[in-house]
């Protein structure tokens, strides 16, 4: 504020009413430079929020795509232990047929050397 502008406010209404407007004016100032600076640091912090979104949604998307490629790997996993259950199950009932094979041709070889 001028000096001659706070001469002129006193001369023209009285101090009392100077020193009012003065604190009206000095409060609506702080209250604008107050309101800008609010103003500012909301703006920071929603571009500071915006960018941590983006690179939230970012390492999100990179996660569900680790996650579709662990449930692939479970999933071929768990279809080559099936798949080895079923081989060694199948091998395992070969075993016992020839087990009944064996004790056939052990029984025939002590049939024939009772024989003989």
């Amino acid at each position: 504020m001028d000096m001659n502008v706070i001469v002129t406010a006193i001369g023209s209404i009285g101090f009392p009413s100077a020193i009012a407007v003065y604190l009206l004016w000095k409060r609506d100032k702080d209250n604008r430079e107050f309101m800008d600076t609010l103003d500012k640091k909301d703006k920071e912090n929603r571009e500071f929020t915006n960018d941590r979104i983006n690179e939230m949604k970012v390492e999100l998307k990179e996660v569900k795509e680790e996650n579709k490629e662990d449930k692939k790997m479970f999933k071929d996993a768990v279809d080559t232990f099936q798949k080895s259950v079923i081989e060694f199950k199948t091998i395992g009932n070969d075993i016992s047929y020839i087990k009944t094979e064996m004790k056939d041709i052990k029984t025939d070889i002590e049939s024939i050397k009772s024989k003989v």
